[in-house]
């Protein structure tokens, strides 16, 4: 069974984060892949998950 819970899909883009971080060749297609874009995403899906 797998675990698809919210809890999980955000850790799971959080560990995306990680890996991309450290990659100084990583070449986005759109600002919203860009390492920038995903922290901005993960930062107002916790703030949105907080209220």
């Amino acid at each position: 069974m797998s675990n698809f819970s919210y809890a999980s899909r955000l850790r799971a883009a959080q560990d995306v984060l990680t890996v991309l971080k450290p990659m100084e060749d990583y070449i986005p297609l759109r600002q919203e892949e860009s390492v920038e874009g995903i922290d901005t995403f993960i930062k107002s899906l916790v703030e949105t998950n907080n209220l």
